[in-house]
């Protein structure tokens, strides 16, 4: 095998799987806490390292919008292929990082919720209730996208405050 040698490569995170309720909850882009790793061995095999990855497993996950995942690297050549696959042989010898806590890493997964939501309209003096004007409100919902703690609480989304002193008999208003 050749000398030993040492070089920094880029680190990558994506996942596999999906939420435990996919209609509702999506994935945000993943941050590993590192940007980069520097891998040893062989300099033969250590100049075909393209880049080191983190794969979360997300089948069944947590719906948190917080969620720090600790995952083993793998290594990878500009093909994409897995060098543990591809050298079988030669990747004992290939380091990642000073210490063996240094071949995994985090990362930070945000989990956002998307809803749709009704739009109801908010009077100012509560002149007129729901039951006593024939309102039509343009959308009649809206589409949210958020923290799961904030969204999840959600019912509805009202209008900006609407001077119902100024509403006549047949009157279209634009607010907002």
């Amino acid at each position: 095998l050749d000398e030993p040698s040492s070089r920094t490569i880029s680190v990558k995170a994506d996942y596999t799987g999906g939420t435990s309720d996919e209609e509702t909850l999506k994935i945000g882009e993943l941050v590993p806490s590192s940007k980069s790793v520097v891998v040893k061995g062989p300099l033969e095999i250590i100049s075909k390292i393209a880049y080191a990855k983190a794969t979360v497993n997300l089948d069944g996950f947590i719906s948190h919008s917080v969620n720090i995942v600790n995952v083993e690297l793998e290594l990878f050549d500009s093909d994409g292929a897995l060098i543990k696959d591809s050298y079988p042989a030669e990747y004992e010898y290939i380091e990642i990082g000073e210490t063996a806590e240094d071949k995994r890493i985090d990362v930070y997964v945000p989990v956002y919720m998307i809803k749709e939501l009704p739009v109801v309209p908010q009077y100012m003096y509560g002149i007129f209730e729901s039951k006593n004007i024939n309102c039509d409100i343009f959308p009649g919902t809206v589409t949210v996208r958020g923290d799961v703690s904030l969204i999840e609480k959600l019912t509805e989304i009202s209008t900006a405050p609407i001077d119902d002193t100024m509403i006549g008999l047949s009157r279209s208003l634009q607010i907002g």
